[in-house]
């Protein structure tokens, strides 16, 4: 991806904004999509046109986005997590949610990017579907993984620990993780 392209791109949307706080993104987006050289920068901007639809409602044609930023790149983890994201949050499908977190799971592993958030997420989907075995897996996961060296990820993150019904989720692998967790934030 072009760090110039993403910069100026970014720059131009975000003159757009503060010169019309209603104009619509979309049309501009579009148009990057096809004056775009390569599929990274496609692909970032498919990222940039779902989450316009997403503000907008536009449901459907979010997903339509995502689901041609993953045709042009299928390997990227996160882009299965902005899918995962997307059933649950927009579409309301927790087990489509589901199948997508567990893909960008395996993306993830492979790609060695995008780890931890990809479990974090899973956590937190598989939270609001009540699959609190899939929660344990990924706590332990996020408790035995070490992100190498470069990486892109994200921190851990335990907001979600305060929504685990006592009793769902071992309370020796809350103990741990609270530990880590706290060994970790400053």
């Amino acid at each position: 991806m072009s760090q110039k392209y993403l910069e100026n791109l970014n720059d131009r949307l975000r003159q757009m904004q503060s010169a019309d706080r209603h104009v619509d993104l979309t049309s501009v987006l579009k148009r990057e999509l096809e004056a775009a050289s390569n599929d990274e920068d496609k692909s970032y901007v498919y990222g940039l046109l779902a989450t316009e639809l997403q503000s907008q409602g536009r449901v459907q044609e979010a997903e339509d986005a995502i689901r041609s930023r993953l045709e042009i790149q299928p390997n990227k983890p996160d882009a299965w997590i902005s899918l995962a994201l997307h059933l649950f949050h927009y579409s309301q499908l927790p087990q489509e949610a589901l199948s997508a977190i567990d893909t960008a799971i395996e993306k993830a592993n492979l790609d060695g990017n995008f780890v931890r958030q990809s479990h974090i997420e899973r956590v937190r989907i598989a939270l609001g579907a009540a699959k609190y075995s899939l929660v344990e897996e990924s706590l332990k996961e996020l408790l035995d993984y070490e992100p190498r060296y470069g990486s892109l990820d994200v921190a851990l993150e335990g907001e979600f620990l305060s929504q685990i019904p006592e009793g769902k989720v071992s309370r020796e692998i809350l103990e741990k993780y609270t530990k880590k967790l706290s060994e970790l934030t400053p």
